[in-house]
């Protein structure tokens, strides 16, 4: 079984973890094959705290101060491959997960062609789609796929995206460098 790591960079996200970690706590994947690799960017609430008390499995790197979105995941991500993982999903802390959302994602990797896949997003109250994928204008603007269609009207099919969204979005560890 594939080993995930779920990285999360976190600053002053106090207000978001309750909800977030009642949500993976529900994660429907052996517990020992998934792990939250955490970066603090310098918070100043109770952040921390929380995180030490998430109940599931968790690596944290704290910065002294805010060393930015990009940076932080890479950092997640470097402890992430030490520790072996096959996949990476990153997640924004602001946001809840359903617990089958790391076998499904893994279940489009079956396509040995597929290097990146990203979850359905929902907005807040669930009625709402936020993004099943960004997609690209013809200008070449970037905007969310789906955005503000009733959840209903996903007829629930995989489909190839523009490009994924940072926010819930998981990547083969071997695909990771080769850029």
């Amino acid at each position: 079984m594939s080993k995930i790591a779920i990285v999360i960079v976190t600053w002053n996200s106090e207000k978001y973890l309750p909800s977030l970690f009642a949500s993976l706590r529900e994660t429907a994947y052996p517990a020992d094959r998934w792990q939250v690799f955490f970066v603090d960017n310098g918070s100043s609430d109770a952040t921390l705290e929380m995180i030490s008390r998430c109940g599931f499995g968790y690596h944290l790197q704290q910065n002294e101060s805010n060393v930015g979105f990009a940076r932080g995941n890479n950092q997640g991500v470097e402890a992430a491959l030490e520790w072996g993982a096959d996949f990476l999903y990153f997640l924004n802390a602001d946001t809840e997960v359903t617990p089958k959302f790391l076998t499904r994602a893994l279940d489009v990797f079956e396509d040995p062609s597929v290097g990146q896949v990203q979850s359905l997003m929902v907005r807040e109250g669930g009625a709402m789609i936020q993004s099943w994928g960004n997609e690209l204008m013809f200008l070449g603007f970037g905007y969310s796929g789906g955005d503000k269609e009733p959840l209903g009207t996903f007829d629930g099919k995989v489909r190839e995206i523009g490009y994924a969204s940072g926010a819930a979005t998981m990547v083969r560890s071997s695909v990771w460098n080769v850029v």
